[in-house]
């Protein structure tokens, strides 16, 4: 297990922030860098650099944060980056190339989106939708050919790490030799803390669903079945951005989390709902959902692409679920087997050991 210090740049739907809660708790010496997470309003603690809607004025907060990350950052360290994208497309790589070749070793955590992940699901519902309704483009923001240089920091990443098996495949677009792709994890979520921001589990809010990017989620279809099927619409509550803290007790109030329909599994917001009792369903589009996320609180459904059909489907699954939901302190124990974020850093701390700096 590595003894060294480990400096944790970005975040990305709270994944940094539990890892490195995770590999502190394990004994380890660790710092976190990161603007947070928007969505979830999960808060900056040393934010990368100060944000701004001005471009220009954007850029060079960056410019400063990449210099003041690499003035913190030691040659000892290893550098965990969230996400390849920390900065803007013109920055970047320049940026990363810098942190890189001063790191000890540099590991990538795979759970988003990536060019490898858009050319794996390109043609798919998933990153056509996202196309559709986030993007607006035919073009996917997150190809090699739209971020300058970023390919040759990439080849120069010791380790990869994917989050849950749906991202292992795209692992291999990286373009790192498979001996550099690690088995995957899954989301880690402090549960004492979580707990601790809810007030009970007496569940009263029904069915919720956390939009966030309503094409890759599968909101704006979500929204199409219930123009559908009206009965529907009565189910399910659309969830607005909050504070991180009101967001988890809307979680905790909830009888099930309707996560996302087109990624075959669910997110982050599924871990947490799960941490805290809350059952969560999601759409697959593969004949059967990935195996690490079944099990107890779990209520994956069928999307076959037909409104009327999946409208149906989902209506009757969720009516269903809710006449016998299975018993919360049940929900969080399994949860805690898959989710509980020092068992998942003790797991990612031996990878590490593992491996070698290129």
């Amino acid at each position: 297990m590595t003894t060294d210090r480990i400096l944790f740049a970005g975040d990305f739907s709270g994944l940094s922030l539990f890892l490195s809660r995770g590999v502190a708790d394990c004994g380890v010496d660790s710092i976190l860098y990161s603007n947070g997470d928007g969505w979830k309003g999960i808060p900056a603690l040393n934010p990368l650099f100060k944000t701004s809607n001005n471009l220009i004025i954007r850029s060079l907060n960056q410019l400063a944060g990449a210099k003041a990350l690499f003035g913190e950052l030691r040659s000892s360290d290893t550098l965990v980056l969230a996400t390849e994208f920390l900065f803007s497309r013109w920055i970047d790589a320049v940026a990363l190339q810098s942190l890189v070749k001063k790191a000890r070793r540099t590991i990538l955590l795979h759970a988003g989106c990536s060019h490898g992940f858009h050319e794996l699901n390109q043609e798919k519902t998933l990153c056509l939708s996202c196309k559709r309704y986030d993007l607006k483009s035919a073009k996917c923001v997150f190809s090699n050919s739209r971020w300058p240089g970023l390919s040759s920091v990439l080849r120069n990443i010791d380790l990869i790490v994917p989050f849950t098996d749906i991202y292992v495949a795209s692992a291999a677009f990286y373009g790192v030799d498979s001996d550099r792709i690690s088995q995957p994890l899954h989301f880690p979520v402090d549960f004492s803390y979580v707990s601790s921001l809810v007030y009970d589990l007496a569940p009263t809010r029904g069915v919720v669903h956390g939009q966030n990017r309503p094409g890759f989620k599968g909101t704006s279809y979500l929204h199409g079945l219930m123009e559908t099927r009206p009965t529907l619409s009565s189910m399910i509550e659309f969830l607005p951005r909050m504070s991180f803290v009101n967001f988890i007790r809307v979680l905790g109030a909830s009888d099930i989390v309707l996560d996302q329909l087109f990624a075959n599994g669910y997110g982050m917001t599924g871990a947490l709902a799960l941490s805290i009792g809350t059952s969560v369903a999601f759409g697959y589009l593969n004949p059967e959902p990935a195996i690490c996320f079944g099990g107890i609180g779990c209520l994956p459904v069928p999307i076959l692409g037909d409104p009327d059909q999946d409208a149906a489907v989902i209506e009757e699954s969720l009516k269903s679920y809710l006449l016998q939901p299975p018993d919360r302190q049940v929900v969080i124990g399994s949860a805690r087997k898959r989710h509980d974020h020092r068992m998942i850093a003790t797991d990612f701390l031996n990878r590490l050991a593992e491996c070698i700096p290129a």
